[in-house]
């Protein structure tokens, strides 16, 4: 399901109505090589982050792919150590 999708202004769209839908829209619109694979990683929720989803991955080569998740941040993302845990995060997955 699309949430106020508009095909014309696709960031404008995922900026102003952001949704995991809106976001694999986006992908599937701008890089032909996106692959939707939705998988729900409740495995990587903690005091910080929930709602974790895979979404899908865009394949560089055999060995290599981009993987497109979204999680919900259960903190101020301009702060500095916010920014800190983010990058914790995600070195650790």
């Amino acid at each position: 399901m699309r949430i106020n999708y508009d095909p014309s202004d696709p960031l404008k769209t995922l900026i102003e109505s952001f949704s995991p839908q809106n976001l694999t829209a986006f992908f599937r619109e701008k890089n032909r090589d996106f692959k939707p694979a939705t998988e729900i990683l409740s495995a990587l929720e903690d005091t910080q982050f929930v709602q974790g989803e895979k979404l899908g991955y865009i394949p560089f080569n055999d060995f290599e792919n981009l993987g497109i998740y979204t999680l919900q941040v259960n903190h101020d993302l301009k702060e500095r150590s916010g920014k800190k845990v983010q990058y914790d995060f995600a070195k650790k997955y």
